[in-house]
């Protein structure tokens, strides 16, 4: 039987959930005879090299909309539109060139247009996958009533959050049986408890309480809450360390706040890290303090590997933190109610544990990987038949 191609529609391959969310897909859907094809519209990205090594054959069809910036507004928009036509074209040129059993787009909803007419005119069954609500036009006569009647039983949307749904309500309300909601899935790599002393030896960590953060470094993740709150528990004399694991452009700002804290020896920039679940699997409470998620990937990350997790109560995060249940929840920007929560559980070690039962069992009832890969290729394959 020859293999199953898909083909993986993104941006980019950069750090971050979506990222790891297609590698970890590619990886275990080798097992179903999958053939990987990835198509780029705007860049390579920081984490090309992995995808390689799983074998993906990639393709480049770059979005052209960004002029400069002395032409006129009427004209760039022009331009932007002739743009995304000529887009439309070269992606169409690619997918008959290669011909796949499925497309797996992962690109923002303004982009649907064009993907649905391709997958008419080539009947190339679609599944979009939406991963947050950015870029969404609801408002639009386009968005509300012309793209939904361009729907048939090849193609489906996938909505991994209730916050997500809420967002394209006015879009989705009109395509209700061709939406799925497939979760998102990780492996889980076995403990190395001798690594981990290591890297506790090489931090010079002895018994504190390891306070952490894993992703990227921007201003939606509101690192500084973190560093606001550790700086607040260090001045009751709480036995506690951070550790901030990742990169990103705004690294060099959260630094300078915790030198002006004076915070040097109480918490730790790691850099970006290959190895995520190591990191994880070292850290006590995982907080998640953004202003916004699509649906967290890093939260499923903490609850494999035994951190108790905080999380800011916004869309995504809602959906994988049930409060006071398999984790708490606090308001957006409220540093003292986070560091309310985190004072309680570093005080009652016995609360950690019974959210962190709840959180495993949760993992293993819904995010394994293996098991949320057979529901990506049971959808792949009932979107191929119809």
């Amino acid at each position: 039987m020859p293999p199953l191609r898909i083909v993986h529609l993104m941006t980019s391959v950069n750090l971050g959930g979506i990222a790891s969310f297609v590698l970890n897909l590619i990886h275990e859907s080798k097992k179903y005879n999958i053939e990987v094809h990835i198509i780029l519209t705007l860049t390579s990205g920081d984490v090309y090299e992995l995808f390689s090594k799983e074998g993906v054959t990639f393709h480049k069809v770059y979005e052209r909309y960004n002029f400069k910036p002395f032409l006129s507004y009427t004209l760039c928009k022009l331009l932007r539109h002739s743009a995304k036509f000529t887009y439309g074209l070269r992606l169409f040129f690619k997918l008959r060139t290669i011909s796949p059993d499925l497309v797996h787009s992962h690109q923002f909803a303004s982009h649907w247009l064009s993907q649905i007419l391709i997958s008419r005119i080539l009947k190339i069954p679609w599944l979009l996958h939406l991963h947050s609500s950015a870029n969404y036009q609801g408002k639009k006569i386009f968005s509300k009533w012309v793209i939904p009647r361009l729907f048939n039983q090849h193609i489906a949307v996938n909505l991994p959050s209730s916050g997500i749904h809420k967002s394209y309500i006015s879009f989705t309300s009109k395509i209700s049986k061709r939406l799925l909601h497939l979760p998102y899935g990780i492996p889980f790599h076995p403990i190395n408890f001798e690594k981990i002393k290591e890297t506790k030896k090489r931090l010079k960590l002895n018994d504190q309480l390891i306070i952490g953060y894993v992703g990227r470094l921007i201003d939606q993740k509101r690192i500084q809450d973190i560093i606001n709150a550790t700086h607040t528990l260090n001045s009751e004399n709480l036995n506690i360390h951070t550790i901030i694991v990742g990169d990103g452009r705004q690294r060099k700002k959260f630094e300078n706040l915790v030198h002006s804290l004076h915070l040097e020896n109480h918490i730790t920039f790691t850099g970006y890290q290959p190895n995520p679940h190591h990191w994880m699997s070292l850290i006590d409470i995982f907080i998640l303090p953004s202003l916004y998620e699509g649906f967290p990937i890093s939260i499923i990350e903490a609850k494999a590997y035994g951190a108790t997790i905080i999380g800011s109560d916004v869309s995504g995060t809602q959906d994988a933190i049930q409060h006071n249940k398999n984790g708490l929840l606090f308001p957006v920007k409220d540093v003292d109610k986070l560091t309310d929560h985190l004072r309680d559980l570093i005080q009652y070690p016995e609360k950690r544990d019974e959210l962190n039962r709840v959180a495993l069992q949760d993992f293993k009832n819904n995010y394994e990987l293996s098991h949320c890969t057979k529901k990506y290729i049971h959808a792949y394959r009932k979107l191929i038949t119809g």
